[in-house]
């Protein structure tokens, strides 16, 4: 499977691309690690680009402005409300803050509140 952008923008513009597009919010290092058969960072965006694409996803998500590709900083607003309200009980682990670190919906009330 050859990925291609133009699925994404003509499923967008309500028209019939020639397959359905291959889309994921995120990818987890360890999976694009595995998947690459090498460590595969969230500094590494070469290495995060060769497994969105060998994997034939139709878009590659990376974040812009003043947070690196594929990671989350202190300061964004996700890491907020990720503070607030999911990560109470890891306050004081290093690097709990992460989005990555763990994932978060584990019973049907962690469902219910998360943001």
């Amino acid at each position: 499977m050859e990925p291609d952008f133009n699925r994404i923008l003509t499923t967008l513009n309500h028209e019939e691309p020639d397959r359905v597009p291959i889309a994921e919010a995120a990818l987890g290092y360890g999976i694009m690690s595995f998947f690459l058969d090498k460590p595969v960072t969230d500094k590494d965006v070469a290495g995060q680009l060769e497994c969105w694409y060998k994997a034939g996803y139709d878009f590659v998500p990376l974040t812009v402005g003043l947070m690196y590709p594929g990671g989350v900083t202190r300061d964004s607003q996700i890491s907020k409300v990720i503070d607030r309200t999911l990560v109470k009980e890891e306050a004081e682990e290093e690097g709990a803050w992460n989005v990555w670190k763990r994932s978060r919906i584990h019973t049907e009330s962690d469902f219910e509140t998360f943001p």
